[in-house]
Parts: C-alpha cells; sequence; structure tokens
C-alpha cells in the first residue's frame, strides 16, 4: 500500500492524487485534502487507478453515508458529503472542462454562470433502476449492482436510496422470489471462469411513473420463460404491488452476441404505461428514454420554453439528437415548425406516437445520422431560428459542429449531460456564436453526473 494526498475531485467522481513522478493517480470515495492508503487496480501508460484502504487523515467535509452499500458500491460518488458540497463539485467540473479544456476564460465564465438548480429531492429521485442477477459460489441468487473493483462480480444489496418506495417493493419481492429461485443465471466467460453464457436470467429494469406505478422487465436469453416460474413471479407482483402492478415484460436477447436484436414478450398487462411532464404525457415501455429525475426534467423542460418564448415568435426550430422528442414536443406550440433528428428507430416510433397522445400536428421526425440529415436539409432549403441541440455524452463532435455552424440559426440551445465534450463543442461553435449563459440542472444527486444548459445566440456580421 501507499500513502498519498487527494488534491481535489474531478468529474467522474474520483479524487485526483499524484505519485512523486508527477503520475495521476484517480481514488473513488475521498474527498480534497484527506491522506490516503490505497491500492492499485489498475495501471495506465499516464495514469493509475486505486482504491481508498484507509483514510489516514480525514477532510471536515466528511460525513456518514446513509447508505449502507455506498463504500462497496459503484452506483454513488458522494453520499459521503453533503448536498450542497456535491453542488459545489459539480459547478468546478463544469468551470474546470471550459477553462482547462475549452481554454476560455475564467472570469468570463463565472460572469455567464447562471445560479445552479438542485434537485428538490437528493433522494428516491430516479423513476428507472436496473439490477443484475448472480448466483454465488453457494448457489445463492444474488441481485444488486456491479461491484466496482471486481467487474464480473454483482454486489448483492437489500435496497436502494436513489429509487421510489414502489421499486424498492418491487426489490424485496425480486428477493424473495430469489430464495426459491431456480433459473439459470447469465455470467460472461473470462479469463478466471467458465461462466455460464446460456443462462436465463441477466438482469431486471424498474420503471414507476408519476402516479407511482411500476413497469416491471426481465432481461433473459432468448428462451421461453418457464410457465410454473413466471406465474410464481407474477403472483408476487401482484401480492407485494398491488393495483401499482402495471405490466410484466420479458426481454429477449442471445448474450452471448452483443449485437443480436432483442424481441419483447409481454408475460401479464400492459407493455406501456403513460407518464407525464407538465401537461406533456408520453407513452413509457421498458427501453424508452426518459429522463430518470422527473422533476428536474421539469425545470429543463421550463427553461427551455422560456428561452424559446423569449426569443422566437412561431419560428422555425430545429430538434438535433431529438431521441423520443421530448424537448421538441414541449415547445411546438411556440413555433410554426418543430423538426426533429434522430439516428434510433425505436425513439422516432415512441416519438411518432406520443405526438399523436399530445395532439402535436407541427413537429415532423427524420430517421438517420443527425448531422447527415441536418446537412441534406440545408441542402433543400430549409432553415431555422433556433437549434435544441441534445447530443449524447460524446457531443457534438467536430463535424456536426461544422454542420450545425451552417444553419446559421439566431440560437442554439445546448442541452449537454458531458461538461468535457460540451468543452470541445464549444471551441468549435464559438467561431460564429457568442455564449450568452451557462446554467448547471443536477438530475443526479450522489453521483458525478450534471446536466448543463448553454445559450449561444449568433453574431451577425
Amino acid at each position: 500500500m501507499r500513502s498519498v494526498k487527494v488534491e481535489k475531485v474531478v468529474f467522474g467522481g474520483k479524487g485526483l492524487a499524484h505519485f512523486p513522478n508527477g503520475q495521476a493517480i484517480f481514488i473513488p470515495k475521498v474527498l480534497p485534502g484527506e491522506e490516503v492508503d490505497i491500492e492499485i487496480l489498475k495501471r495506465k501508460k499516464d495514469y493509475v487507478e486505486a482504491w481508498p484502504r484507509e483514510i489516514v487523515t480525514q477532510s471536515q467535509d466528511r460525513g456518514k453515508a446513509e447508505c449502507p452499500y455506498f463504500e462497496v458500491c459503484g452506483g454513488c460518488s458522494f453520499q459521503n458529503v453533503s448536498y450542497e458540497k456535491q453542488m459545489e463539485y459539480k459547478e468546478g467540473f463544469l468551470k474546470d472542462s471550459l477553462v482547462r479544456i475549452g481554454k476560455f476564460d475564467e472570469a468570463e465564465v463565472m460572469k455567464k454562470m447562471k445560479p445552479s438548480l438542485p434537485s428538490p429531492h437528493p433522494l428516491h429521485y430516479r423513476n428507472k433502476t436496473e439490477f443484475s442477477f448472480q448466483r454465488d459460489e453457494d448457489g445463492r441468487l444474488k441481485v444488486g449492482f456491479h461491484n466496482p473493483r471486481k467487474r464480473f462480480h454483482i454486489l448483492d444489496i437489500d435496497a436502494c436510496l436513489l429509487h421510489s418506495e414502489t421499486a424498492q417493493k418491487a426489490l424485496e419481492s425480486v428477493r424473495k422470489l430469489a430464495e426459491k429461485c431456480d433459473l439459470d443465471v447469465f455470467s460472461p466467460r473470462t479469463p478466471k471462469q467458465e461462466g455460464n453464457p446460456k443462462g436465463f436470467l441477466y438482469s431486471i429494469i424498474f420503471r414507476t411513473n408519476h402516479q407511482d406505478d411500476i413497469l416491471i422487465a426481465l432481461n433473459t436469453n432468448e428462451s421461453d420463460f418457464p410457465e410454473d416460474e413466471k406465474n410464481r413471479w407474477i403472483d408476487w407482483f401482484q401480492k407485494d404491488l398491488g393495483k401499482q402492478f402495471i405490466g410484466f415484460v420479458q426481454i429477449r436477447k442471445n448474450r452471448q452476441e452483443i449485437t443480436s436484436p432483442e424481441s419483447f414478450e409481454l408475460l401479464w398487462g400492459a407493455e406501456t404505461f403513460e407518464d407525464q411532464v407538465l401537461d406533456l404525457k408520453f407513452k413509457i415501455g421498458p427501453k424508452s428514454f426518459f429522463q430518470v429525475n422527473r422533476e428536474m426534467a421539469t425545470k429543463m423542460i421550463e427553461i427551455v420554453q422560456k428561452e424559446v418564448r423569449n426569443r422566437s415568435q412561431k419560428g422555425s426550430i430545429l430538434d438535433f439528437f431529438c431521441g423520443n422528442g421530448f424537448l421538441g414536443m414541449s415547445v411546438a406550440s411556440l413555433a410554426q415548425q418543430v423538426t426533429g433528428i434522430e439516428i434510433e428507430p425505436s425513439a422516432v416510433r415512441e416519438g411518432r406516437l406520443n405526438l399523436e397522445l399530445n395532439g402535436v400536428t407541427n413537429y415532423t421526425f427524420h430517421e438517420g445520422n443527425a448531422h447527415v440529415i441536418l446537412r441534406e436539409l440545408l441542402e433543400q432549403g430549409e432553415t431555422f431560428d433556433t437549434l435544441i441541440v441534445d447530443p449524447p455524452r460524446s457531443g457534438l463532435g467536430r463535424k456536426a459542429c461544422k454542420t450545425v455552424l451552417k444553419t446559421q440559426a439566431d440560437t442554439i440551445i445546448y442541452i449537454s449531460c458531458n461538461p468535457t465534450s460540451l468543452a470541445h463543442d464549444l471551441t468549435h461553435l464559438t467561431s460564429e456564436y457568442e455564449i450568452e449563459s451557462f446554467q448547471m440542472l443536477d438530475l443526479f444527486p450522489q453521483t458525478y453526473h450534471l446536466e448543463t444548459v448553454c445559450i449561444l445566440t449568433h453574431q451577425k456580421k
């Protein structure tokens, strides 16, 4: 073991320290200023990943985590500090990315930073959780999350403080079922073990809506669910969850082939349920994309609506990387036309259903590569007043940024889930756009994740 001093917490939720030779060390569950004895887990060319064996000198900010699994579970990063301190860390992640990666002036960044928006509920905010299965050496079925120290091991847990009370009841039901369950469980082949790549059980998903109804989906291999076992699971869920239990779905997939397609079989009840944010309704299925923190998703929509309302009078809006149209639909009543572009077919299918559900008639989906389709639309003479941009964690990238610049739109509303990719993209976009403001929203309390709304306005020549 070696002893190091933690300098700061970085995006990714880990503490940063350095060896005397300058090599970086990333350590989870530690706080700035702490002296820590570490165990090295992985050595890379430029850095090492370590695990804290003992906190030799504690930070005065350190507190006791409410969750008994916090120190060994990889789900949360910051339950050992106050929520106010978590917000401070996340604001630092955003500022550091913009200054260090984007090379923006720190004073200018701080001047354009609006007050951050915390989550009203730092616990029990998630409307979706997924738990994996594994059998231990004694054949007992474990239900839980992947162990961050041992990639192929599942941490058996009784409760999660991030999901709803209804989801917790469902987890307790699954744990009761696990005591008498004889189903095979999938486990991958590794250099150290044969595994069971043909095992039936893989993981289970809980989704809850605004009424706290619950939809349950079981990820399995491509086999049929044995009838007796299926009925036992349904009976348990009905008994423990009552009328809140809406549906039970099996998601079949050949787990040995990563690219193999999934198929859905309804085992009981409904395959989807309805959720609501403000006055918008959404049909949600087991694998639908939907923000996991409904209250903060509401705040995000309100920000986007305010920006659109203040800037355009029934203009044309591009919903770029639109998913199921969640953001674009929220401003459809404020626009003459909304155009959504999304590469994922299932998201587009869901989006079209949600258009019908909400009576939205001025939104058009285009399915395919976002920047290719946008380029084609521009070549056809399409113009846009406002862009809503909500890319994946990897960001827009250089090619898509170039295409975005060709729109010459008055305003870009950039929604980012990754401050590092946001910083990279802004280095391209600011060649023609001026950053008006940044605002951090905490959709994921207790974790290092954050959302940023960045407003950019075109510099008219």
